[in-house]
């Protein structure tokens, strides 16, 4: 194979492979283009003829590699001939442009039909005559773009480029790939009142030509915010802004179908929103910071992280954005009659379409006052000691708070004290559920902030009652601790031991659970009672003779045969002792939380096979007998261990035989 003419065209072209050594039957080559096929229309020895196929949407503009293989000889031998190729660039082809004209101001949504268009926006450069239109969107049947103004109003040619390829009209008349930025498409401004934003809300009125009827039909945009069109009636169109960013803005007016309105000479289309701030409420602030000032005025930022607030250049938290409101939480300072408050807008203010710049910290400073009389004060608490539930009173000053500001909110750490009364020198709330230890008392005063407290509230440790109370030697029983003040930091021991938390028991303020211990004295052969100790946050409660370890529910466990086996289960063992249950189902065994299945049970003997296990491990075997608790274990020892002969000590397959070599995966 030597050539391929031509060496770029469009998806309708017959290309031409110059060789030899083809098949006369056209059937007989199949010709491809870096995969895609090319539709083979006729065929002799040395020339191919056929049409790339645009099913799988080949790539254009880009080289395409031939190859062809002839039926009974295989893949022809690739080698352009001097001054030849070999490869093919498909270039684009329009068949049709929608609309054929619209606005010189630009704006005008353009869709061009056709193929051999990338599906990567950027890699598609549209040009009417010589000017840009920006791709939105493309396929490889179609690319949408947005035009830009132009005053050239006659018809000009549609290109689209892809790599280094320009496309081709196809279409039965030529005008059919033409675009017209047309005079009588091209809604004009005349007038445009207000210019400038104060106050958010703010209506725009525009005397315009060539309006539409319909509301819907017309978009209006100050920068980036949206002005909601409220009227058209004749060339007025009224439209209202909720608010813009502090900064010029430019004003862009689009008709549907035709594309954006164009300001006539000496109307500017520059709308700026002046920073400002009208008012701060409430004016007076507790020292302690936590009020919700209401910062009224304009040009702020919704979008988050853009407007922010400070107070002697400390942070006020913003609660809330929008352009002609600011709520945020005073931070502390000392009492000052005038605490300076700064407004920052950190946005970019579009002054045209390739224009912008910074606003920055332009909005004025104001003022707001920290004083004592704003600041509730704290003097004590009733009753300093309680628990969840418990009645809270707490006495101060300057305790309600400002008319139509809310209600007093009160925490006792972190949880809150539902409020039930309040006046301006007491606060009465019930207490909320919370893990045992000293906290903080806080108090917040809507109108003026955090009240000054040195007080704090202690949360008690109780432990009421502990179910099951008792058990044999072994312990083991999961008991039930009710109570309040616990959580999960606690420390719970029976005669000094622990008694281990159970994390499949969810823990509340009033219950907690853990796994009774062995008894370490297990042979003095004499009951036990225990005291049962909860200790929190350095708080201890004892609950005296609370637990009893007893004799008669000991269980004992004095051999396992055989003393190992495989970790695939199967091995049955015989567990002999003392204290087990004749009932078959009231006895429990595992081993490393293994299951081993019991087949028989009498007091002193168990039979039960084990199960898979996932390790070599030696561990006890552990039973359970009934409500009496875990069998002391002192002589239960089983070894999971897989033998050379077993299959599992081999990754289930057979062990190596004399000679072999075994790899571990």
């Amino acid at each position: 194979m030597s050539s391929v003419s031509p060496a770029q065209a469009t998806s309708n072209t017959d290309i031409t492979i110059h060789g030899n050594g083809f098949s006369d039957e056209s059937c007989h080559n199949k010709v491809t283009f870096n995969g895609h096929v090319c539709q083979v229309t006729s065929s002799t020895e040395t020339t191919i003829t056929c049409q790339l196929s645009t099913v799988e949407s080949p790539p254009a503009g880009e080289p395409l590699d031939v190859a062809v293989k002839v039926l009974n000889r295989g893949l022809a031998v690739v080698n352009a001939g001097p001054g030849q190729t070999t490869q093919f660039v498909l270039k684009p082809r329009i068949t049709a442009v929608s609309p054929s004209s619209g606005s010189q101001a630009g704006g005008t949504r353009l869709t061009i039909t056709g193929n051999g268009f990338s599906e990567t926006n950027d890699n598609n450069a549209v040009r009417i005559g010589d000017t840009t239109c920006d791709v939105i969107s493309s396929t490889f049947t179609s690319v949408v773009c947005t035009t830009r103004t132009s005053n050239i109003d006659q018809p000009q040619h549609v290109n689209v480029t892809v790599g280094v390829s320009g496309s081709e009209c196809v279409a039965a008349d030529s005008s059919d790939c033409q675009f017209s930025f047309a005079l009588d498409r091209t809604p004009e401004v005349s007038t445009m009142t207000p210019s400038t934003i104060t106050s958010p809300n703010t209506e725009f009125r525009f005397m315009i030509s060539r309006l539409p009827s319909e509301i819907s039909d017309v978009t209006v945009k100050v920068g980036n915010a949206i002005c909601n069109v409220t009227t058209i009636d004749s060339l007025l169109l009224k439209c209202e802004i909720q608010g813009a960013v502090a900064g010029s803005h430019q004003a862009v007016i689009h008709v549907s179908g035709k594309g954006n309105a164009k300001f006539d000479s000496g109307i500017s289309d520059i709308v700026t929103s002046e920073p400002q701030v009208t008012s701060v409420s409430p004016s007076r602030s507790s020292v302690n910071g936590g009020l919700t000032v209401t910062i009224q005025g304009n040009g702020f930022d919704p979008t988050p992280g853009k407007t922010s607030v400070t107070i002697a250049n400390a942070p006020c938290e913003i609660v809330s954005v929008t352009h002609g409101e600011i709520k945020c939480v005073t931070p502390p300072h000392s009492a000052s009659n005038s605490v300076t408050l700064q407004v920052s807008v950190s946005s970019s203010s579009v002054v045209s379409l390739r224009r912008r710049r910074n606003v920055g910290n332009s909005f004025p400073a104001t003022s707001i006052a920290y004083t004592t009389d704003a600041t509730p004060q704290l003097t004590s608490i009733s009753p300093q000691t309680g628990k969840g539930g418990d009645t809270l009173t707490i006495s101060g000053s300057r305790l309600d708070p400002l008319p139509s500001h809310g209600e007093v909110v009160v925490h006792t750490g972190d949880v809150p004290c539902s409020v039930s009364s309040s006046s301006d020198s007491s606060i009465v709330c019930t207490l909320a559920a919370h893990a045992a230890g000293s906290n903080s008392v806080s108090v917040f005063v809507p109108g003026k902030g955090r009240a000054t407290s040195g007080l704090s509230f202690e949360y008690s440790l109780s432990i009421a009652n502990v179910s099951p109370n008792e058990s044999g030697f072994g312990g083991g029983r999961v008991l039930l601790l009710q109570g309040h003040g616990f959580d999960n930091s606690a420390v719970i021991t029976i005669c000094g031991n622990e008694c281990t938390l159970k994390s499949d028991h969810a823990t509340t303020t009033t219950q907690i659970s853990c796994e009774a211990p062995v008894h370490p004295n297990h042979a003095a052969g004499v009951d036990q009672p225990c005291d049962v100790v909860i200790t929190l946050n350095g708080l201890t409660s004892t609950l005296g003779g609370g637990f009893t370890y007893k004799t008669a529910m000991t269980s004992q466990i004095t051999s396992v045969t055989p003393p190992r086996g495989g970790t695939g289960g199967g091995t049955t063992l015989t567990i002999r002792g003392t204290g087990f249950s004749n009932t078959q189902n009231d006895n429990v065994v595992t081993i490393d939380g293994t299951p081993c299945t019991v087949t028989s049970a009498t007091t002193t003997q168990i039979v039960c096979t084990t199960g898979n296990h996932s390790r070599t491990i030696e561990t006890k075997v552990r039973v359970d007998v009934g409500s009496n608790g875990k069998a002391l274990d002192v002589h239960g020892y089983f070894f999971y261990v897989d033998v050379w002969s077993s299959y599992y000590t081999w990754g289930n397959r057979p062990p190596p035989a004399a000679g072999q070599i075994f790899y571990c995966s």
